[in-house]
Formats: C-alpha cells, structure tokens, sequence
C-alpha cells in the first residue's frame, strides 16, 4: 500500500463511506420518537392561571356530565328513528332549518328521485323538529340545567390533559367540543321556547348558558377549542339581536341580559389561543423526531392522517431535513410573531403591512412539519374579529333598545347613550384607529323592521352608508371587502 497512496486514500475514502452509509441506515432502522416534555402538563396549567382570579370550582366534571346526560337522553328517546331518518335530531338540525328544508323538498322537480314522497319527508322533518323540543325541554329533570347553572356560577373549568412524554397530544380527542355544540343549540331552543311563553327569567337563564359553554372552550388550549368557543357565542349574539331587533324582548328585561353578559365576559384574547398552538406543535415536533434530532420521515404520513407509519429505512432521508432544534426555533419564532400581530386592530395590521403567514410561507419540500402542522389562522383571526366586533355591537344594541324604552325615541346619536347607557363609545375593531361604530337613524322602518342601522365599516375602512349584499350583515360570505359594510342589527336568526 506504500507503492500506491492513492489507492490507499480512496480505499480509505471508500471505506468511511461505507461506514457513513451503515451508519445512517442504523439510525433510520432503530430510530424511534423521543419526548421528554410534558407540554400536558405546561397547556394545563396555562390555562388554570388564566383562570387563577376567577371564583367558584372547577366546573370541568360538571360540562363531562351535562354530556353524557344529554347523550343518554338522546339515545334514550331517538334510538328508534335515528337510523331510518335524513336529519339526525341531536344536532337539532331540523329545528333550525325545518322551514329551508321544507321548501328544498317542496321545490324538488317530479322527476327527481326520492326515496320517499314528499309528504313523508315532509313528515319526517316536522317529527324531528318536535323530538328536538321534546329532548330540551326534559333537560331539567334529567339534570342538564343544574350542571348548566354550575358552569355559568363558576368562572373555573379546565380539561385535564395527558402526559405528552406519554401520548401524543394530536391525538387527544375532544368529544366534548361536540356536546358544547349541542348543548348550545338546545340552549337556543330554550330561548326560543321562553320567549314563546313569555318566561324571561328562563330566557335570560338560557342565553347565559350559550355564552357560558363558549366562554369555557375558549378557555381551554387549543385553537379548535377556541373555534368553538367562538361559533357558540356567536350563535347566543344572533339570536338575541333577532329578538331585540324584532321587538320581542321587554324593556325591563334587558339589565339582567347585560348583567349575564358581563358575568361571562372573562374571554382570553387570541394570543392566548397563538400561544397554545405553539405549545401543541412543539410536542407534535417531538414526536416527530428521534434521539438524535433526526426527522422520523417514515411517520410524515401521520400528520396528515393518510396512513401509518412505512418502512423505517425511508428514514435515511432525514439527513436531507432541517434537524429537530431547528424547527423547534422555527416554531418559536413564527408563533413569537403571531402574538405580535394578534395584538393588533385588524386595520392597524393593514397599514402597518402586517400579515398572516400560511402554507406558502414554507412551501419547500423540506419543511414537512410546518407544511402540516400551520393553522388556518387567517380564517380563525378573521372570526375572532368578527366576534369581538359583534360583543361589542350587542352590548350598543341593548342600550340603544334601552334608551328607546325610557325615552320614546331612537338616541340622534350614539352620544346620546354616554354615560347611563354605556361607559364609552363603541369602537368599530375594523376601522383607522378605532373610530367608534356608525349609527344611522332610518326615515322609515326598512324590509326588517328596522328603525336605525348599526354598522361597522369593515376591512376597506371606508363608510359605505351600512350598504351589504343582499342585506347579508356578513359579506365576507360572498367575498368581497370594498363597497360593503357589515350591519351589525340584523334581525334575522339564520343570516
């Protein structure tokens, strides 16, 4: 070997490489997840200390309980339709859109095919709007309302979380974002049928549960909880400006409505909710990595749910992928700017060319994790904006009708309201500085009923006189900004 150096070099090239080689593949073969931090533990507790002021016990076991009572009545009561039945009752979907649904089998062409005639359609949705109100209004005895009162008594409720060094926590299910759902559609039900009877202290009771139920998963640590959270509220918010608007909800009724408003006011903001998400990524991003801070490629395929994991020798490939500190930094420092930028009015964020970041953002083939792992943010600040705006609007609306009761007229301006009605001016959260919303006294009242609109000049800033398409107070639906403003007192329920 002396004679040929060179020969000896590459032999000794060859020889590295082949140990590089064997190498790598012992580590994609035996390479396995290695967690050691319970972000369980660290999410739990972040939400006990937002919750740290709050009064009353944890009422967690009482939202699990109310749960499963109403899921045992449902299948105490329903066990014998829901199967053979188009529009499952626990969802209540009849009851919301029994007279939609109505006119969608009334306007279906003769020669359509049916599984049943009409009149046995129509039937069926009567029949189920009917079990709908049956199944509330046995909420009572089976125990549904007392454990509702104790989650709207108590400012505490938080979900116990798994060891995450344990089990993976994009994994933990959440069945009961789904009875909050249907706890609150039934809630509306209650509205619905107090009203009907003229029971407000019922009324009042039920429209506090709605927001009690969203201010609980909005609470808790993750987005989709937060998403929850939100829809339940907004749901409360609709039907209670349906019923002011119409004129539905005496005067005197109105203080006790703000006060439960207030009572369940104790909302986090959205960075809390940014927060979290990161928190849940980084433990998905120790899942995703092994000891040695190599991407598990042969487990990509479980991010998205489209199938276990494949064989472990694609894990040779790992060396090709940023390695687990550079992601996690990543990670940090995405969400670090997300806070940021929650903290800001959504025009604010506009002038100042701040901006979501999505998908695109790390649209390279090797940021898989990222690529998987980024939530649809932008959909969730827009409607964590609307939401914002519409408590807002609502606390407004109910001092306009106020003031209406006391006076004999509409306020001439929203001035009017300051101080014995509301503190301060309404701000509009989409306007240049937060300039308070637009209140507009109408000559005569309009299509709905309305005497005054309440408006926000949404996200092009500009006064567009309360204009929408085709009165929808949500134009975002047709997607559209410039030209449009968002009625905030629109009075009909399934807008």
């Amino acid at each position: 070997m002396r004679k040929h150096p060179i020969l000896s070099i590459f032999a000794g090239f060859f020889l590295v490489i082949l140990l590089w080689i064997g190498y790598e593949v012992t580590l994609a073969l035996t390479a396995q997840p290695s967690p050691t931090v319970d972000y369980g533990r660290i999410l739990e507790d972040r939400v006990r200390e937002i919750q740290a002021d709050a009064e009353g016990e944890d009422a967690w076991p009482d939202l699990i309980e109310a749960g499963e009572l109403h899921t045992k009545l449902l299948e105490r009561m329903n066990n014998d339709v829901i199967s053979r039945l188009r529009y499952e009752a626990n969802n209540y979907n009849a009851y919301f859109n029994s007279d939609a649904l109505r006119q969608k089998i009334l306007d279906k062409d003769e020669g359509e095919f049916i599984l049943r005639t009409r009149e046995e359609e129509l039937a069926e949705i009567d029949d189920l709007k009917l079990r709908a109100i049956e199944i509330v209004k046995q909420w009572e005895g089976s125990g549904i309302l007392t454990r509702l009162d104790r989650i709207a008594e108590s400012g505490k409720a938080v979900r116990p979380m798994p060891d995450s060094t344990k089990e993976r926590l994009f994994e933990f299910e959440l069945p009961e974002l789904g009875q909050i759902r249907q706890l609150a559609r039934g809630s509306i039900i209650r509205m619905d049928l107090a009203r009907s009877s003229g029971d407000w202290t019922e009324y009042t009771r039920s429209f506090e549960h709605i927001l009690a139920l969203g201010r609980v998963a909005m609470q808790q640590s993750t987005l989709i909880d937060r998403l929850v959270g939100l829809s339940v509220r907004a749901m409360g918010y609709k039907a209670l400006v349906a019923d002011i608007t119409g004129d539905r909800i005496p005067a005197e009724v109105l203080p006790d409505i703000q006060a439960a408003i207030d009572r369940q006011s104790a909302i986090p903001p959205m960075r809390y909710a940014v927060k979290n998400t990161m928190l849940l990524d980084l433990d998905i991003v120790q899942w995703m990595y092994s000891s040695h801070g190599r991407l598990l490629v042969n487990r990509l395929n479980e991010l998205d749910w489209s199938g276990g994991p494949t064989h472990p020798i694609v894990n040779v490939a790992s060396i090709a992928y940023p390695r687990k500190a550079e992601t996690q930094r990543w990670f940090e420092d995405y969400f670090g700017k997300l806070q940021i930028l929650f903290d800001t009015p959504p025009k604010q964020r506009r002038t100042m060319g701040l901006d979501i970041p999505d998908e695109t953002n790390v649209s390279s083939w090797r940021y898989p994790v990222q690529q998987a792992l980024l939530p649809a943010l932008g959909r969730s600040s827009s409607r964590d904006d609307r939401t914002h705006q519409m408590r807002i609007a609502v606390r407004t609306i109910i001092a306009i009708a106020r003031f209406k009761a006391d006076t004999g007229s509409l306020p001439t301006s929203l001035d009017d309201l300051i101080p014995t009605y509301l503190d301060e001016l309404p701000v509009d959260w989409y306007s240049e500085g937060l300039a308070p919303l637009k209140y507009k006294v109408l000559d005569e009242p309009d299509e709905f009923g309305r005497d005054y609109l309440l408006y926000s000049v949404w996200r092009d800033g500009v006064d567009d006189d309360g204009n929408t398409i085709n009165n929808d107070p949500y134009v975002q639906s047709a997607g559209r900004n410039e030209g449009y403003d968002i009625v905030l007192n629109h009075p009909d329920l399934n807008q």
